[in-house]
């Protein structure tokens, strides 16, 4: 089970489309566990185009994950953080299973991470 604190949810402004829709989780212990945050409602309908993490303290190892929309995953293939990222770096992902990636109000948005370690420390966001 997560701990307290290691998500966080951000509601995008008014309107719908690329741009306007955000949904992200903080992640403050990269150890792996299945949906390590909470069970995310979208706010509106909308689309993503990327999905960009932020690293606040790399874990020594790489962080591997892959976020769920009503249970099924929205990429290709996990993402994966490597272990060599530093602290304030930017990753960009883009591959959502479509791209545009469609999204409806209220799908149901999660994180499993599936190797990382306590250290890991970012915000993952989708945009």
């Amino acid at each position: 089970m997560a701990a307290p604190g290691n998500w966080m949810y951000e509601r995008g402004g008014s309107g719908s489309g690329a741009g306007g829709l955000v949904i992200g989780f903080i992640i403050n212990n990269g150890s792996a566990g299945v949906n390590i945050g909470p069970m995310l409602p979208a706010p509106r309908s909308g689309s993503l185009t990327r999905c960009v993490v932020v690293v606040k303290a790399p874990g020594g190892a790489d962080l591997i994950f892959t976020i769920r929309r009503d249970n099924v995953a929205i990429f290709d293939a996990p993402v994966t953080v490597p272990a060599s990222a530093a602290g304030g770096d930017l990753l960009e992902f883009t591959n959502f299973t479509t791209v545009p990636f469609p999204v409806a109000l209220d799908d149901i948005f999660s994180i499993d991470i599936t190797q990382g370690s306590a250290a890991w420390k970012c915000t993952v966001q989708l945009e």
